[in-house]
């Protein structure tokens, strides 16, 4: 909780309980705040007599030097794990090193699934086993992601920025009184603290972030960002089980209703990405028809999506999704930082532009200065 209460400034006016929205507050002879406060801090705008107020986390936490350890959650979608999970394994496991500290995964749910991270360098597995976990429940997930916090006492926690990923670890991070980084580019130990890197000002900057005083140190990252792991030969991993029930007291489930699937952007082979070289949507055709010839799927840069040519979903960049394929194929894309941080992982980028100074041509693996348009139809011509 990072709310100090003082009953002697309360006056009873009930402006707390009636801007709390998850039943958090009490008032009898005092002001009681029990566990269902997400730490949202609308009670302490609320409050004009001080009687609420919030910590000073200036101050180096009590028990600072008791945090260890590297902790990383394991998402979950369609009895799958998440790849971005995978790869912040992997990260996880060279911050550990670095500190001469041990690395903790935490699954919810799925406990078939445990076993398949035993060869990833994991020094111990955290599994809560009910099958009530494999359904994405907010409430009962910060519940038992907070308990594994305090019994771990990790220093550091790296979550996957998803949705359900950035909602989970926002409401982790008040609980425990501490600093968030999000859609982190880099993650590097310096003196002992997690240097968390991002871009900052519209992608103007590269902003790097320490949180000094309080553990843990929370980042989340999205997929594509680092590698994939590699297997050990030998596993010395510890998968403790825990069978262990957290109901929610605030939501209740009605219906699973599954998204329909719009692209596989994220596990496609080749990726065909266009920029703000397309000149109007009516020429998205082409580039489809040359996507269809490579076997290719089709994504596009922030500018696309903001003039409607592409949906969302297919967006690569800081903004939109981390990419790893194998072979990224861009069209008159300039190569922004937002951009970049999207496709950091890629090994095989051939980049096609006009502009002899576009960024992306300095970073691709092979740059071609030539008109995107007469490229695409000679692709069609030729494959």
């Amino acid at each position: 909780m990072n709310i100090i209460i003082d009953n002697k400034k309360c006056n009873n006016c009930n402006k707390c309980i009636e801007k709390c929205k998850f039943n958090a507050i009490q008032i009898t002879n005092k002001v009681i705040i029990n566990d269902n406060c997400v730490g949202c801090n609308s009670c302490v705008n609320a409050c004009k007599t001080g009687a609420l107020t919030l910590n000073d986390t200036k101050k180096k936490q009590a028990n600072y030097n008791e945090y260890k350890g590297v902790l990383v959650f394991i998402q979950v979608s369609e009895n799958k794990i998440l790849s971005t999970s995978l790869q912040l394994i992997n990260k996880g496991r060279e911050l550990a090193n670095t500190l001469h500290e041990k690395l903790f995964a935490v699954l919810l749910g799925y406990p078939n699934l445990a076993y398949d991270l035993d060869y990833y360098g994991i020094d111990k597995i955290i599994n809560y086993t009910n099958t009530l976990f494999n359904t994405f429940n907010a409430e009962a997930y910060i519940s038992a992601l907070y308990e594994t916090i305090l019994t771990v006492k990790p220093s550091i926690m790296l979550v996957g920025a998803t949705n359900e990923g950035r909602q989970l670890a926002s409401h982790l991070a008040n609980k425990c009184n501490t600093g968030l980084t999000a859609d982190c580019t880099d993650l590097q130990i310096l003196d002992n603290n997690l240097l968390q890197i991002r871009p900052a000002y519209g992608g103007k900057i590269m902003a790097e972030i320490i949180t000094e005083n309080t553990r843990p140190q929370f980042a989340t990252v999205k997929n594509g960002v680092f590698d994939m792991p590699k297997k050990l030969d030998i596993s010395n991993t510890l998968i403790e089980t825990i069978d262990k029930v957290y109901t929610s007291k605030n939501t209740k489930q009605i219906s699973i209703t599954n998204k329909e699937k719009t692209n596989d952007i994220l596990n496609a082979d080749i990726i065909l990405c266009l920029g703000n070289g397309v000149k109007k949507k009516e020429d998205l055709s082409l580039f489809e028809n040359v996507a269809k010839k490579l076997g290719a799927e089709i994504a596009g840069t922030r500018a696309l999506v903001e003039k409607g040519f592409i949906t969302p979903d297919r967006q690569i960049g800081l903004s939109g999704n981390g990419v790893n394929p194998k072979l990224l194929i861009t069209f008159g894309v300039s190569g922004s930082v937002q951009f970049l941080a999207g496709v950091k992982s890629c090994k095989n980028i051939v980049a096609i532009n006009n502009d002899k100074n576009a960024t992306i041509l300095k970073v691709a693996n092979y740059s071609i200065v030539h008109d995107m348009y007469d490229i695409a139809y000679k692709i069609l011509e030729k494959v």
